[in-house]
């Protein structure tokens, strides 16, 4: 048994929709890459352990490829009040999922020559939100000088 993420429903079309990411040594992708429409698969009851408390302010979301279908939904599914830090590694940059402007993505392709990156300039990319601190910036200022320094960087 696996469990997969179900993208949508329809009784109507009596149709389902499985996110499933192929990749070496999993057992899903594989089925997934032969798998046919009306094929049989069998059910069982969801199992989604996702449960964040109703007045969560933001929250973190972390993932590897495998973890996208899962994150997706959550992300598809939070109110549009909602904020969210994503942080996800991906292959390719062609990989990178899109959110709406309240979910903040980092991705982060090739995590080796990523890490060898930042321990060359982390310290440096660090004391840009440590100046702008220092400058009187509040902190998600300092933080969105952050950011847009590590963009800048590339990472």
């Amino acid at each position: 048994m696996r469990s997969l993420t179900v993208r949508s429903w329809s009784p109507e079309r009596r149709q389902i929709v499985l996110d499933i990411v192929p990749h070496d040594g999993g057992v899903a992708g594989p089925w997934a890459r032969t798998a046919q429409p009306g094929q049989v698969v069998y059910l069982t009851k969801a199992m989604g352990w996702y449960a964040p408390p109703d007045d969560l302010a933001w929250q973190l979301l972390v993932a590897d490829l495998t973890g996208v279908p899962a994150l997706e939904r959550i992300v598809e599914e939070l109110p549009d009040s909602a904020r969210a830090y994503v942080l996800v590694e991906v292959p390719d940059p062609a990989d990178r999922p899109r959110y709406r402007s309240t979910i903040l993505g980092y991705w982060r392709v090739d995590q080796e020559a990523w890490l060898d990156r930042y321990a060359r300039i982390g310290t440096e990319l660090e004391q840009v939100y440590v100046r702008a601190v220092a400058a009187g910036h509040s902190s998600d200022e300092a933080l969105e000088l952050y950011d847009d320094a590590v963009d800048a960087a590339g990472l």
